[in-house]
């Protein structure tokens, strides 16, 4: 199993040199060796259903200082699931003409005869105002196919050099990457990779030069409560730090924070003034609190403003646009939310987050492309507060899920600041009170009642609201067979520290053996299916917020049966007691009635991948629990 990552070895990269070219030989096409068409497995992913056999690209700038990236790449299918790999989108940002893709080329192999790509099967599209896509499917494909593409990214300047990815989600057996950077600047970078694997790694600082090369790379899926797959991928992460030798550019926080407090695009707007909002923030400096004032124009730009599903950090048209157009992006919005706060007289700031499916921000690389977007953080009596004006249901007393146990960094006028978030004292609480009486031909009928306090009100309310009936049924049914729903109905108490409420009947029909009829009693908990089922894992599991479900469940047996055997009063406890199942269970055999309550917590949001075999017992322990049935026998 692959540990955590490290981050090794920061240089600077340095150019005084002349435009280069492509070299001829570069992205040749060519036919399989003996070897790819002989390669039946992948001997360092087993279960891989395809492989990378080799992805190359190259880096020069021409006599406009364009970034030019050429890319070719290869792949073998290995099994019928692995098909997919012949469905290529090349994505690209279109905004101002900023990137272009061009020579678009793709062969495949069947044996030793070739299909070229057919020009007309390659289609472009535009994904949203900022971003595009490129995409053709490969025909013919089949197990033992090789493909093979290439193309070319102009940039218009080096502004696109960002990262170079090593691992896909299907193994890669050789990954290399050549570039040469424009004269007159510097470029800070940083490779993230595991230990034990190696990545070789050839610098010419006088021509402006650098190679990265890494072999044999093992294909990296999502994982359940993974916190990032970008916190484990092998990579390598370029930042400009210095332009025209002279000045530095984001090499410390200090200066991070310097270059972003006079950005006009970032912390400038704030001294915009809102047309239309003096009456209100008026109004709110007549509140009787800080609090309130916060909630009040926290709610206030959830309701005034829509977001437009794109994340930035900055604001490019301003939030005077946003405003007016009442849309924007995350930072368009939340920078907006700043604002405001800031004109009610209170203690708040932007704060640059990277979300969790972004990755972990290492506090030793001052790097801004670690963050995705920015929030606002308010300060009240020394607690801090973290908004995203985004979010329809998060109420401003939680910290939003998508941040819990990352890094932030706080941009103020003069010093910035570098914070943890995470929230020790609130989780995810839910009760569930289910009513049943069973009758004589082995169907359950009865009523359910689900409360949600704090994040689980969020996760479900966002759930219920932006979900058809059918999916959100299905979801919190679970896996249970022949379990079905009605009358199902929601309410929202307008305190959001109160309930959003679940409410609803069902049916169920026993299964039998003869006159032995099986019920189960894990019904409406959310705990129908183990998550940590794999033999290994390669990421820490984030749950994000402390959780605690309990469960009440009374069910009145028809007199044609009797109680035979009952699931058994239990504590379950891992080795540090952060995770505790409790299950009571109750027989009234006189009046056939059985209660069952008990209740399931986890006192602890974050458990490191080395923890991951004792966390996968404790589950499986955990769900052989679960699974256990009330058993019946007919009379």
């Amino acid at each position: 199993m692959l540990r955590p990552l490290s981050i090794i070895c920061t240089i600077l990269l340095c150019n005084n040199f002349n435009s280069f070219s492509q070299p001829e030989d570069f992205g040749n096409f060519h036919s399989p060796s003996t070897y790819e068409i002989n390669l039946k497995e992948c001997a360092y992913d087993k279960e891989a259903t395809a492989i990378v056999l080799d992805h190359e690209a190259m880096t020069y700038y021409d006599d406009d200082y364009n970034m030019i990236t050429y890319h070719y790449v290869r792949i073998k299918i290995l099994r019928e699931k692995g098909k997919g790999a012949g469905e290529i989108t090349i994505p690209y940002y279109r905004e101002d003409d900023f990137e272009n893709i061009s020579d678009i080329k793709g062969r495949i192999y069947n044996g030793f005869g070739y299909t070229d790509l057919d020009k007309k099967s390659v289609f472009q599209k535009n994904t949203n105002k900022y971003w595009g896509e490129y995409s053709f499917t490969f025909p013919e494909i089949k197990i033992g196919s090789v493909l093979e593409y290439s193309y070319k990214s102009l940039m218009k300047n080096y502004g696109g050099l960002k990262e170079w990815v090593f691992q896909e989600k299907i193994p890669v057996e050789k990954s290399h990457y050549d570039l040469t950077i424009v004269p007159n600047t510097e470029f800070s970078w940083v490779v993230q990779k595991t230990p034990g694997m190696h990545i070789n790694v050839k610098p010419d600082n006088s021509n402006g030069k650098i190679s990265f090369e890494m072999v044999n790379i093992p294909g990296l899926s999502e994982e359940p409560f993974m916190d990032s797959r970008e916190d484990y991928v092998q990579k390598v992460v370029f930042q400009l730090s210095k332009y025209r030798n002279t000045i530095s550019y984001m090499n410390t926080w200090d200066q991070l924070n310097n270059v972003m407090a006079t950005a006009q695009d970032f912390y400038l707007q704030l001294k915009k003034d809102i047309p239309g909002t003096s009456e209100f923030i008026t109004q709110v400096k007549g509140l009787g609190n800080e609090f309130e004032k916060m909630e009040a124009v926290y709610n206030f730009v959830r309701k005034q403003m829509s977001w437009n599903h794109f994340t930035s950090k900055y604001s490019p048209d301003g939030i005077k646009h946003a405003w007016d157009k009442k849309t924007g992006s995350d930072a368009d919005i939340n920078l907006l939310l700043v604002n405001l706060l800031k004109a009610a007289d209170l203690d708040a700031e932007p704060i640059l987050v990277s979300e969790r499916q972004h990755g972990n921000v290492n506090p030793n690389n001052p790097f801004i492309d670690q963050f995705n977007t920015c929030y606002a953080v308010v300060t009240i009596n020394n607690k801090r507060y973290y908004l995203d004006a985004t979010d329809k249901y998060t109420p401003p007393y939680l910290i939003p899920y998508s941040i819990l146990n990352t890094t932030g960094f706080i941009v103020r006028k003069k010093k910035g600041e570098l914070v943890s978030i995470a929230d020790t004292n609130t989780s995810y609480k839910q009760q569930m009170t289910l009513n049943a009486i069973m009758d004589a031909g082995g169907l359950v009928k009865g009523e359910f009642i689900i409360d949600n306090f704090d994040y689980a009100r969020a996760y479900e309310e966002a759930k219920f609201v932006n979900s058809s009936a059918s999916s959100y049924e299905k979801e919190i049914t679970g896996n249970v067979p022949g379990l079905t729903t009605e009358n199902l109905k929601a309410k929202s108490d307008s305190d959001e520290r109160k309930a959003f409420k679940v409410t609803g009947n069902f049916n169920l029909a026993a299964s039998n053996s003869g006159d032995y009829y099986f019920l189960p009693y894990n019904i409406f908990t959310g705990l129908t299916e183990n998550p940590f089922t794999n033999d290994n894992r390669f990421s820490n599991v984030n749950f994000g917020y402390r959780q605690l479900i309990n469960f009440h469940i009374h069910l009145t047996i028809d007199e044609n049966f009797a109680i035979n055997e009952l699931p058994q009063s239990i504590k379950l406890s891992n080795e540090g007691s952060n995770i505790n199942f409790i299950r009571e269970v109750f027989a009234d055999k006189e009046n056939n009635q059985i209660m069952i309550k008990g209740s399931f917590e986890i006192t602890q949001g974050f458990y490191p991948v080395s923890e991951y075999a004792t966390l996968k017992e404790y589950y499986h322990r955990l769900f052989n629990l679960l699974t256990e049935q009330i058993v019946l026998k007919k009379k």
